[in-house]
């Protein structure tokens, strides 16, 4: 089969045009040559009988006249010498032109493309695009490419080389129909052809894989086939260990037709390296998503989903399964002391044991860390158990050594066992009790096994702590975080001096809860911050209602967040209050505890000064409980501190106490600090807070929290 070649129609009727020209012109030149040639005969034979007649003449100047005749004929034969020469030398430039024409013409339309070309390569360009299905099914996506290519230049065969680990990779595709015979010897051509080629070594071990792209015609021999390879530059690395391409023609190519062809398999080295390497990686990205790298096992998101399943197959089915929440005793001892390369060795190995404890339907997960759970299906609470043991003591039989083999240890693991229905029905039930019951083992002295029986009342706990976490977040947001107001009584004349904000949830069925029972909570869940922001709100509404109706407006304590001393925001917030609802900020005495204080005494002294600057006041909770309360003293200036209840509590039966308490009124006396006691729950209390000079005093005794003033 010829290639279809053919000159542009524009580049072919110019080379038509000027050779044509030069054709003309060069017939012109030669027939008027000759007719100049028969001219300069004629003419001389003239002159050659003119002459001879003259000299047959006798007398005058005939001689003369002869003699001129013959210097003509010889001036007339070098004129035609020099005429001659000239026609010989333009008919040569005339034929050099028409070949330098013809060359220039083949030149230019072996560098030129015809545009039919250019069609037939966007043709095939156009069905390369990458999508996420041609790339996880990347070889019936070069299939589809080469049905494309072969309809628009036909080919015999299409290979691909890849490097891969002990030898070369030869895809070889097939476009028509092939005996075994004829694609043996396509290997071995082939083979021989590309590693010379991609610049491999001849004796390089290469693996054939066949594919029938398409049936065609019945091809009898591939002896005449000839290879155009198209490789990965040797400076770069193959994507996807992709080396080279190979395309095998059924007639020759022109240099056009070979510019685009090698063209597309420039685009195909990449396309196809570029499919296969993603294809690998999504491969791998689906393998991590489910497995843990390091072990292989896997992880906590898979593990998820696999328990969210046996949840429901055993609910539907009323079958029970077992979980066992695993930790290794002291791990981080071992990172800290042989490092991480060897800890990773201890959990590979702790992984491999633990595989070969679990049967086949057994799930086993890495949850990070040192941290592993099993998921036991159709296993009831005492094979549970056995199974527990059996890990356990496998595992403290185990040895390891440091990876200068300089130090050998063992290890235990602490086992947390939980069984469906038995213990719980839901999965944040199940391994929060996994948890739990693992955190017990820890607690009892680790290298032991721990079910749920044993901490019942603490997953109970547990239990109320999530309950009213997620009752917080919600009464939050439907405005039932609300302030209740203690009064704080003066000692000297039992009038109110003031009243402390004391937070309250309501809940939805108007049950009243104290801080104490949730106060801990919001710190767990971070929203202790926004508790302040909404008792501030309060207290204000509160207080703009003596602003109204022209009473004294009583100053509030408020309760702050230890947080609250890193962010500066609350200051602006409690101005920005202020001059809402006109409320003079010396009303107000933001309260924080000395364990809260302490915590970060150079932050404490900044916020201070922040505070008396905007005109609020401060005051210490919990005085005297610390060890350095009299160094806060002098490092902190305080307006109030309130006297640790449990001195106030116990000072009539404890002269330790009463002394305690007579010692810290009289030096906060001297500081011009005032003093208030807590737990104020009998009269007698009172009178003895009086007689020792304490100021202000606050109690069940005195006041019990209300929700308005």
């Amino acid at each position: 089969m010829s290639s279809p070649q053919a000159l542009p129609s524009s580049l072919e009727a110019l080379r038509s045009n000027i050779v044509g020209q030069l054709t003309t012109l060069l017939e012109n030149h030669v027939r008027s040559h000759a007719l100049d040639k028969n001219f300069w005969g004629h003419l001389e034979a003239e002159l050659a009988q003119l002459g001879e007649q003259l000299k047959q003449l006798k007398g005058g100047d005939n001689g003369n006249h002869a003699q001129r005749c013959d210097i003509s004929r010889t001036q007339l034969n070098l004129l035609e010498g020099i005429n001659n020469n000239a026609w010989s030398n333009n008919c040569a430039q005339i034929k050099s032109l028409i070949v330098e024409f013809q060359d220039l013409i083949d030149q230019v339309s072996s560098a030129l493309v015809d545009k039919t070309l250019f069609e037939k390569q966007g043709q095939v360009l156009e069905q390369i695009i990458l999508s996420h299905e041609k790339v996880a099914h990347w070889q019936a996506f070069v299939q589809q490419i080469l049905n494309d290519f072969y309809d628009i230049f036909p080919f015999k065969f299409f290979t691909i080389a890849f490097a891969e680990q002990g030898g070369i990779s030869l895809y070889l595709y097939y476009l028509d129909s092939y005996s075994d015979e004829l694609k043996q010897q396509a290997h071995t051509r082939l083979c021989r052809k590309m590693l010379k080629d991609l610049h491999q070594p001849p004796d390089t071990i290469v693996n054939f894989q066949d594919f029938q792209v398409r049936e065609g015609k019945q091809i009898n021999q591939v002896a005449d086939m000839d290879l155009l390879t198209v490789g990965v530059p040797s400076d770069q690395t193959g994507v996807g260990g992709m080396l080279g391409v190979g395309y095998s023609t059924l007639y020759p190519l022109s240099t056009q037709e070979e510019i685009i062809i090698r063209s597309l398999l420039s685009v195909m080295v990449m396309v196809v390296g570029s499919a296969k390497t993603l294809n690998s990686t999504l491969r791998e990205l689906e393998y991590y998503a489910e497995h843990d790298p390091l072990t292989g096992l896997y992880n906590r998101r898979y593990f998820n989903r696999l328990l969210e399943y046996e949840i429901d197959r055993a609910g539907r089915h009323t079958r029970n399964f077992s979980i066992l929440m695993i930790d290794l005793d002291n791990f981080k001892i071992i990172n800290d002391s042989h490092g991480h390369g060897c800890g990773d060795r201890v959990l590979r190995q702790i992984s491999q044991t633990l595989e070969n404890r679990v049967r086949k339907g057994d799930v086993l997960a890495r949850l990070g860390g040192d941290e592993f759970a099993i998921i036991l299906p159709e296993t009831n609470f005492e094979q549970a158990a056995i199974v527990a043991e059996d890990v356990r003591k496998t595992a403290s039989k185990l040895e390891f050594h440091s990876d200068d083999k300089s130090h050998h240890f063992g290890i235990t693991l602490s086992l947390g066992l939980i069984n469906f229905p038995k213990d719980a029905t839901t999965m944040s039930e199940l391994m929060s009790g996994a948890d739990i019951a693992l955190y017990q083992a820890k607690a009892e002295g680790k290298n032991s096994v721990c079910t749920l029986d044993s901490v019942k009342d603490r997953i109970a706990l547990e239990r109320k702590q999530h309950s009213l976490t997620e009752g917080l977040r919600n009464a939050l947001g439907t405005n039932r975080i609300i302030p209740y107001f203690q009064p704080i009584i003066n000692c000297e004349d039992g009038s109110i001096f003031a009243y402390e904000a004391l937070a309250r949830l309501k809940t939805e069925d108007g049950q009243i809860i104290s801080a104490g029972e949730f106060i801990e909570a919001t710190e767990k869940i971070g929203i202790s911050l926004d508790l302040d922001r909404v008792i501030m709100k309060h207290v204000a509404e509160n207080l703009a209602e003596f602003v109204v109706e022209h009473r004294p407006i009583p100053k509030v304590f408020i309760n702050l967040s230890p947080q609250q001393i890193q962010h500066r925001g609350i200051l602006q917030y409690g101005q920005t209050l202020c001059e809402e609802y006109a409320i003079p900020p010396e009303n107000i005495i933001f309260e924080l505890t000395e364990r809260a204080a302490i915590s970060n005494m150079s932050n404490v002294r900044r916020f201070l000064e922040r505070l008396q600057k905007r005109g609020f006041s401060f005051a210490l909770d919990d005085f005297g409980s610390g060890y350095n309360s009299f160094h806060y003293l002098r490092e902190l200036h305080f307006d109030y501190v309130k006297l640790d209840g449990s001195f106030i509590s116990n000072m009539l039966h404890s002269k330790v106490d009463d002394a305690l308490v007579e010692a810290l009124s009289g030096l906060c006396g001297k500081l011009g600090i005032a003093t208030i006691a807590e737990f104020v729950e009998t009269q007698e209390i009172m009178d003895r807070l009086g007689e020792l000079g304490v100021d202000y005093a606050q109690g069940f005794h005195l006041g019990m929290p209300r929700e308005g003033f």
